[in-house]
C-alpha cells in the first residue's frame, strides 16, 4: 500500500463532476469526448469483422439466400446499441455553458450567465415558451422512444411469418429509417449559437464565451451513429407467395401510371423542370449558405426593465454603444470556418460540429442532387430501352441514403425550435430572430424535395414501362405457343380424316375469327 500523501486517485467521471456542482475544463471535454467517438467506431468495426467472418463462414457451408437474410447486420446492431448507450447522458449532462458580461472600468456587470442540460431546458423553456418546449421533447425524446418502439414491433412481425406481418414489419423499419435523423435538430442549433456567442465576444467592453459540453457529445454520438445504424437493418423480403407486384413495387419503385401525355412530351417537360430544379437549388443553395440564418441583438428598453440597475448607468452604456456592440449575425459559411479553425486547436467538440455541419447539411444534399441529374439523365436518355439498368439501381440506392442522412431540413427545423424557445429571453433585452439565410436554404431544400419526387416519377414511369413490355412480350410467346398447338393439333385431326390429303389443303380448314384478338392485332400472319 502507497501512503496516503502519494496514492493515486481515480479520475474523475463526467457525471462525479457533474454531481459536484461544477463543469469540466476543456482538457477533460475532449478527452471523455474522444473516448466516446472511439467507442462507437470500435463498435462499428467489430460488428464489421463478425459480418466478414459470418459471411465467409456462410459461404464455405453453403447457405442458402433465405440463411443469409435472416442473419443479423452486426455492424448495424452494435453501432445502434452503442449510440443508445449515450442517449441517457446526452439528456442529463449540461450541453452548453454560455456566459454575456457588460465591462466598464474595471466593473464586469453580467448580463446573462446559463448552463444547461436538454431535461433542464425542457423543463425551463416549459412555463416561458411551452411551443419551444414540446418542440424539444418531440425531437430529443419523443422520436428516439419511437425508433425503439418501431423497431421491436418489426422484430415481433418479422416472426410471424405471414406476409401481411412482414409487410407490417418492412413499413416499421423503413419508417426507423426515414425519422431516424429528426432526433438532432437542436444539435444544429446549438452548433450555430456556438458561433454566434464566440462572436460578442469585444473586448474590454463587451466579454462573451460558450462551450459545449459532454451533453452535446453525447447526443451528437447518439444521433448520428443511430441513423447510420437504422440505415443497415436489413428489411424482411415478402413470401414467395405474395412476390407478384408488390415485390416489384417495393424493389424498383414501379408502380403502373396512367400515361395522360406523351411520352415524347413528358420527358421534355420532365428534363426542364429537373434542370430548372438543379439551378436553383444551386444558387439558392448558395445564397443561404453566405447569409446569416440567425440574428441576435439587445433593446436596451427590455435590457433596463430587467436590470433596474443599470438605468443609473444608462450615459455610460451608451457612450460605449453597447446596441451596436451586442449586434451579431451568424451564416453557415461562418460557422464552418471558425468550427473547422477551433477544431485544428484541439476542441473536439468544435471538430463534431464542423463535421456535421460541413457533410451532412451541406455536402450530403449536394451530392444528392448530383445523383438525381444523373438518374434524370439516364432515365430519359434510356426511354427505349425495356431494362433497368444495375448501375440505375444503385445509384438510385445511394439516393436513397444520402436524403436520409442529408440533414439540411433537420437544421432549419433546428433554427425554427430555437428561435421560438429563446422567446424567453426577450424580457432579458436579448432578442434572437431568423435572418433572410435559412429562407433560402428551405427554398433549396423544398428544390431539393420536388427533384427528389420528379426522378422518382421517371424512374417509376420506366420501370413500368420495362415490366409492361416484359409482360406483353412474354404474352406474345404464350399466344404464338397456344395458337401453334391449335394448328398442329387441327392439322393432325384434318390428316387422319380425310386420308392423303396435302398439306395446305389441310389448313385451309383454320378460321382466322378463332384466333386471339391480341395476335391480329398484333399484326401475326399465321401460315401453313
Amino acid at each position: 500500500f502507497k501512503p496516503r500523501a502519494v496514492r493515486r486517485r481515480r479520475a474523475p467521471t463526467p457525471s462525479d463532476l457533474e454531481m459536484a456542482g461544477h463543469t469540466m475544463d476543456s482538457t477533460a471535454t475532449n478527452k471523455w469526448a474522444g473516448v466516446i467517438i472511439a467507442s462507437l467506431l470500435a463498435s462499428a468495426s467489430l460488428g464489421a469483422a463478425l459480418d466478414a467472418w459470418l459471411r465467409r463462414r456462410q459461404r464455405r457451408d453453403g447457405a442458402n439466400a433465405q440463411q443469409v437474410e435472416r442473419r443479423p447486420v452486426f455492424w448495424s446492431l452494435l453501432l445502434l446499441t452503442s449510440s443508445y448507450v449515450f442517449l441517457i447522458p446526452g439528456l442529463v449532462v449540461t450541453i452548453f455553458e454560455c456566459d454575456l458580461s457588460l465591462s466598464f472600468f474595471g466593473i464586469v456587470k453580467p448580463l446573462s450567465s446559463s448552463s444547461e442540460d436538454a431535461l433542464g431546458l425542457v423543463r425551463g423553456l416549459s412555463k416561458e415558451a411551452p411551443w419551444g418546449a414540446a418542440f424539444l421533447c418531440l425531437f430529443a425524446m419523443v422520436v428516439p422512444a419511437v425508433k425503439v418502439v418501431l423497431l421491436i414491433l418489426g422484430a415481433c412481425l418479422q416472426r410471424g411469418g405471414s406476409a401481411a406481418h412482414v409487410r407490417w414489419a418492412r413499413r416499421c423499419i423503413v419508417s426507423v429509417q426515414v425519422v431516424s435523423k429528426w432526433a438532432s435538430p437542436d444539435m444544429f442549433v446549438y452548433i450555430l449559437m456556438l458561433w454566434l456567442f464566440r462572436n460578442l465576444n469585444k473586448p474590454p467592453s463587451l466579454l462573451s464565451e460558450m462551450q459545449l459540453g459532454l451533453g452535446f457529445t453525447c447526443f451528437s454520438a447518439f444521433s448520428v451513429g443511430s441513423t447510420i445504424a437504422s440505415l443497415g437493418i436489413r428489411t424482411p423480403s415478402l413470401p414467395e407467395e405474395a412476390q407478384d407486384a408488390s415485390a416489384h413495387v417495393e424493389k424498383t419503385g414501379a408502380v403502373p401510371m396512367p400515361s395522360v401525355m406523351p411520352a415524347s412530351r413528358w420527358g421534355r417537360m420532365a428534363e426542364v423542370a429537373v434542370v430548372d430544379l438543379a439551378v436553383g437549388f444551386a444558387v439558392l443553395l448558395c445564397i443561404g449558405v453566405t447569409l446569416p440564418c440567425m440574428e441576435l441583438h439587445l433593446d436596451m428598453n427590455l435590457l433596463y426593465v430587467a436590470q433596474p440597475a443599470l438605468k443609473e448607468l444608462s450615459f455610460i452604456i451608451d457612450s460605449l454603444g453597447l446596441p451596436d456592440l451586442m449586434h451579431t449575425q451568424v451564416s453557415v459559411l461562418d460557422t464552418i470556418q471558425h468550427t473547422c479553425a477551433w477544431a485544428l486547436e484541439g476542441d473536439v467538440n468544435a471538430g463534431i460540429a464542423f463535421l456535421m455541419y460541413t457533410v451532412l447539411v451541406v455536402l450530403f444534399p449536394i451530392l444528392d442532387m448530383l445523383l438525381l441529374l444523373v438518374l434524370a439523365a439516364i432515365s430519359l436518355h434510356s426511354a427505349k430501352s425495356s431494362q433497368v439498368s444495375k448501375s440505375q439501381q444503385t445509384l438510385r440506392a445511394i439516393s436513397h441514403v444520402l436524403r436520409k442522412v442529408g440533414m439540411l431540413d433537420v437544421s432549419l427545423m433546428g433554427v425554427f425550435v430555437v428561435v421560438l424557445s429563446m422567446t424567453t429571453s426577450r424580457k432579458d433585452g436579448v432578442i434572437l430572430s431568423m435572418s433572410g439565410g435559412a429562407l433560402a436554404l428551405l427554398g433549396a431544400e423544398v428544390c431539393h424535395y420536388l427533384t427528389a419526387f420528379l426522378v422518382g416519377v421517371l424512374l417509376r414511369r420506366h420501370a413500368s414501362s420495362s415490366t409492361q413490355h416484359d409482360k406483353a412480350a412474354s404474352d406474345d410467346r404464350k399466344v404464338l405457343e397456344s395458337v401453334s398447338t391449335d394448328l398442329e393439333s387441327s392439322h393432325s385431326g384434318s390428316s387422319s380424316s380425310d386420308g392423303a390429303s396435302s398439306g395446305d389443303d389441310s389448313w385451309e380448314d383454320v378460321e382466322v375469327g378463332s384466333l386471339p384478338v391480341n395476335v391480329l392485332q398484333s399484326g401475326f400472319e399465321v401460315r401453313a
